[in-house]
């Protein structure tokens, strides 16, 4: 991962919520030190490199949309 990303590793499978609940508890813990919070699962992908930077951007450009 790069520089500055929290990644949280669970032992088992609490399912999807119980998943992205553990990583926003873990980003809390942190001192919450992110703008930004994305949860990739284990079957998504990007399909280019850039794809958090240019979805950042936008979401930057246009903070009315929901």
């Amino acid at each position: 991962m790069p520089p500055g990303v929290l990644t949280v590793c669970l032992p088992e499978n609490i399912g999807i919520p119980g998943g992205r609940n553990a990583g926003a508890d873990a980003l809390h813990e942190a001192g919450d030190p992110a703008d930004w919070l994305y949860f990739l699962d284990n079957d998504a992908s990007f399909p280019y490199p850039d794809v958090l930077a240019r979805l950042v951007a936008e979401a930057e450009r246009h903070p009315e949309a929901a």
